[in-house]
């Protein structure tokens, strides 16, 4: 009944975020864009930092323009890491997905577009050593400021490329083994795409 429940929640957070899409979409059509991620994750805990330290994360935005300057996209991020349990020295791993829903509101539009925003995310924690396996998944929340370029492209397959530069911060307090942390943290990130 449990992974029923968890299959509810995510069909029902894919199914918001993608209607939100929708919806927004004919207001502003002619921009679109598609973004792939890498950043640089440092967790906040540190008992986190001490077991698996930082790593790359990897991910895709989808977004557009939905009114002026306010833009509105779904994320899809990914991240694996292996590590050592503090006391018995054993491997361990840890796989990170959040799925996100955001705004953000573009204040700068010249060569360098500056943007801050946030969302809502649904976190997905799955941590496997000899000890056992532990999964978990909730909600929390990410605030993101950065810039962007945009880089004229091929008007018959797309209207420019992008070239984006970010700082954000991702929140999310679990509690799956009787031991509750946050297993967000800092990402410092690029994303290189197209808009079209």
């Amino acid at each position: 009944m449990w992974c029923r429940l968890r299959l509810q929640t995510t069909k029902i957070v894919f199914l918001t975020g993608i209607c939100l899409f929708v919806l927004l979409s004919p207001l502003r059509a002619e921009i679109a864009r598609l973004e792939i991620c890498a950043s640089y994750f440092n967790p906040s805990e540190k008992a986190f930092r001490d077991i698996y330290g930082q790593g790359v994360k990897y991910g895709f935005d989808i977004g557009r323009s939905v009114w002026k300057n306010l833009e509105f996209y779904v994320s899809l991020t990914y991240y694996y890491k292996r590590g050592k349990l503090t006391y018995t020295q054993e491997a361990t791993r840890v796989i990170l997905r959040p799925i996100g829903v955001h705004l953000r509101y573009v204040f700068l539009k010249k060569k360098i577009n500056l943007y801050a925003g946030g969302g809502l995310t649904y976190n997905l924690f799955e941590e496997r050593n000899p000890i056992g396996k532990v999964k978990e998944d909730k909600f929390g929340f990410v605030v993101r400021t950065g810039g962007y370029t945009r880089i004229k492209g091929l008007k018959k397959f797309m209207k420019e490329f992008i070239m984006d530069v970010y700082i954000s911060y991702n929140h999310c307090h679990m509690r799956p083994a009787e031991i509750g942390f946050n297993i967000g943290g800092l990402d410092l990130g690029m994303a290189l795409g197209f808009a079209f």
